[in-house]
């Protein structure tokens, strides 16, 4: 019975379009998750590779790396944040054995070892998130790069919120 609820609602979700349902899954893992007030500027969901085993999720998600963002010194999802890693998990689910990278970082400030280890926790955050929403966390693999990958690299608040981030990357992603 609730393997065909799940077919279903996985189906509705497909119909309706990737980025705008939730099944019942999703809606429990979004429940018991942290929330955070940061906000995020939008981004888009995993792509698939152009294979034919994939264009079926290809069609159904959006083009692009996801990413999430952080509050300063913090590892807590944000409601936007839980969204989009939902709209990803559906697209994971679709492409059945493919690798992902979650990757960790930080802003400027703190040591070294302080943000290598927040860019870690953060990482392991969206990895457990991602498991609660059905997708396999042997296709997961978390690295850090603390403040080592900055995106923008002006000294101010505006930046500094861009570079609390995880990436989600497939393998022909990756830079």
């Amino acid at each position: 019975m609730r393997t065909t609820l799940l077919v279903a609602a996985v189906a509705s979700s497909l119909a309706a379009g990737c980025a705008h349902q939730k099944d019942v899954k999703q809606e429990s893992a979004a429940a018991h998750a942290s929330s955070s007030s940061s906000a995020a500027p939008p981004t888009s969901t995993i792509t698939a590779h152009s294979d034919d085993d994939h264009q079926r999720a290809a069609g159904e998600c959006d083009s692009g790396a996801a990413r999430v963002h952080f509050a300063f010194n913090s590892d807590d999802l944000s409601k936007e944040d839980r969204d989009r890693l939902a709209a990803s998990a559906r697209c994971l689910r679709l492409m059945k054995g493919e690798q992902l990278a979650l990757e960790g970082n930080a802003d400027e400030r703190g040591t070294e070892e302080y943000n290598l280890a927040l860019g870690e926790r953060r990482a392991r955050v969206v990895e457990r998130y991602l498991e609660s929403l059905g997708v396999d966390g042997v296709r997961l693999k978390t690295v850090s790069y603390g403040k080592g990958n900055p995106i923008c690299e002006s000294h101010d608040e505006v930046c500094w919120s861009q570079n609390r981030r995880v990436d989600l990357k497939l393998p022909s992603t990756r830079r």
